[in-house]
């Protein structure tokens, strides 16, 4: 079963203080979802670094919401996907406000998928059509134009590192959303299309739905068996709404699971008393509560000393991070600080040094 995966595109929001803090509410609030939710956020490229630091240890992970195909060059204003890899986890591309404010092409993004895979970035390639094209009918040509020109080259041991999402352009912003129905229908097309160069590993890579996603249209659009998450513009900025969408997502997932269970292995009390296959909603209850219990044990045993604080770790050598940012990092060849009377010191016996006022006058 694919794991559900969240995005927050903070687009161009935030100072960077204000995007550390939001960061660490963040941390508090989704980390308990962990274990049967990825959640990824894409702050501006300014505080990747900072917020990194802050997450480090964290389930939560973070993302660039751009990157150039070169790994250097004069290309002034760029990052590159080399600059973003071993720290940096994601990597969106293609978004309809990059394809249409700033003019990205297909092949553009072909060479920006390739980069980014190069360095082992998990990369969200995001596709969708335009009102103009939707009225007109050209859902599916559009889609399929720009899914198989991104993907052209990319080889099937990459695959595993990409995402899909699926963001009818006619929806961002609007306020307006796809019905669960139209999206579930072409993100399975999206499905049939990565079939042609992945094969059987297609039925593995994650499509998500991008197009105004909200606490109050998650639970519909989740439910549908070929949405496996969302990527989160607006609803993403606060912290109730992005936390709400994930825990719909949770649920959703939860149901599913229960149904399943249900459906295939019905205990002998239930078939001895022939009791209907709807009853069980407290079994749905305790199966939602069971994975929650889950999630909660797994990142107890993984953290075992994680409290409202990050903690050194007592285990592990010396200098190595257990969630501290780098500036504390503790290592074995840093010299103590000098005494306070030291610089003085020093200063007077380079002064008394032969030379020093000839070559300072």
């Amino acid at each position: 079963m694919r794991k559900p995966l969240i995005a927050g595109n903070w687009k161009m929001h935030f100072t960077v203080p204000e995007g550390l803090e939001y960061a660490l509410q963040l941390r508090r609030d989704l980390e308990p979802y962990s274990a049967v939710v990825d959640a990824v956020i894409l702050p501006p490229a300014v505080m990747l670094w900072e917020i990194a630091n802050a997450l480090r240890g964290c389930a939560i992970e973070v993302g660039a919401q751009n990157a150039g195909w070169e790994d250097q060059g004069p290309f002034t204003g760029e990052i590159s996907p080399k600059m973003l890899a071993g720290w940096c986890h994601y990597l969106l591309i293609g978004h309809s406000e990059r394809r249409q404010l700033f003019n990205e092409t297909d092949e553009e993004l072909n060479r920006k998928l390739h980069a980014g895979l190069r360095h082992r970035l998990k990369v969200i390639l995001a596709v969708g059509e335009t009102l103009e094209e939707y009225e007109a009918g050209r859902t599916a040509e559009v889609i399929t134009r720009q899914l198989n020109a991104a993907v052209y080259g990319v080889e099937l041991r990459q695959a595993t590192e990409l995402s899909v999402a699926y963001e009818p352009v006619w929806a961002i912003g609007t306020g307006k959303a796809a019905t669960p129905q139209y999206a579930n229908e072409t993100m399975g097309l999206i499905r049939r299309l990565l079939e042609s160069p992945f094969g059987a590993l297609a039925s593995e890579i994650r499509i998500l739905y991008g197009g105004s996603v909200t606490p109050a249209n998650a639970r519909s659009l989740m439910e549908q068996p070929e949405i496996d998450g969302g990527l989160v513009g607006g609803a993403s900025l606060k912290a109730a709404d992005f936390t709400g969408s994930s825990r719909r997502r949770l649920r959703c997932c939860s149901r599913r699971e229960c149904e399943r269970t249900r459906a295939g292995t019905r205990s002998r009390d239930h078939r001895r008393l022939g009791l209907p296959s709807g009853a069980g909603g407290q079994r749905d209850r305790r199966c939602q509560e069971t994975e929650l219990g889950r999630a909660l044990g797994a990142m107890a045993a993984h953290h075992p000393g994680r409290g409202r604080r990050a903690r050194r770790s007592t285990g592990g050598s010396a200098g190595e991070l257990r969630g501290w940012p780098p500036q504390y990092r503790r290592r074995a060849d840093r010299l103590p600080g000098p005494d306070p009377d030291q610089p003085r010191d020093s200063r007077r016996k380079l002064q008394a040094e032969p030379g020093f006022a000839a070559g300072h006058d």
